[in-house]
């Protein structure tokens, strides 16, 4: 709870959660949260800590979800389309409109989600029609663009980004290649490492 505080380092340098601009305005903006190192500097969920882990499981019969279902109403209900208008509770705290970040955001997994896409674009899992219309409607990439022919077959010519089977096999071995400090990269290395065209679906967001 005070390793933040007895062993920080202030080389200015960005290392921990508490070197971040954000975490500065907090504790400059609000000293008496700065005087008590045990405060939290960013919750539980937002690590991946699971709590409560000793507790028994809670056994769900058949009758359980018998009862369940009774409750709930059939058929086509009509509904206004709210769209985008939940709003969040945590802005109803006082504090919170003078925070500089004020959404929760999950780096971890915004970085593995952006890297498996594009993984998946460049090795061509994400590649079919739907995205060559996409292609033709914003007017990028003219050479990708679905071909009709005097049968009104569709075909798909090969896409620039796509990595061709030889390219794919030297991506992967060039990846797999590299050297990481212990205890990091290592589903990345075996996933790269397997045999064939295909990309690796077993990554992990900490790789």
């Amino acid at each position: 709870m005070t390793w933040h505080k007895e062993h920080r380092s202030d080389d200015g340098f960005t290392r921990l959660v508490v070197d971040s601009p954000a975490v500065q305005h907090v504790e400059q903006t609000w000293p008496e949260f700065r005087r008590d190192p045990r405060h939290l500097r960013f919750g539980l969920d937002e690590i991946g800590a699971e709590r409560n882990t000793t507790e028994p499981p809670i056994p769900l019969d058949m009758y359980w979800w018998e009862q369940r279902w009774r409750d709930v109403e059939k058929g086509h209900i009509p509904a206004e389309r709210a769209g985008l208008k939940r709003w969040s509770i945590l802005h109803r705290l006082p504090y919170w409109k003078d925070l500089m970040i004020q959404h929760l955001l999950d780096p971890m997994h915004i970085e593995a989600n952006v890297t498996k896409s594009l993984i998946k674009r460049i090795f061509g899992e994400k590649d079919g029609k739907p995205a060559r219309r996409a292609c033709e409607e914003f007017g990028v990439h003219p050479e990708a663009w679905i071909q009709v022919s005097d049968g009104d077959i569709e075909s798909l010519p090969p896409a620039p980004w796509i990595l061709t089977t030889e390219e794919r096999k030297i991506c992967k071995k060039r990846i797999s290649e590299i050297r990481f400090p212990t205890g990091f990269g290592s589903c990345l290395r075996k996933g790269f490492k397997k045999d064939g065209p295909k990309w690796p679906s077993a990554l992990k967001s900490q790789d």
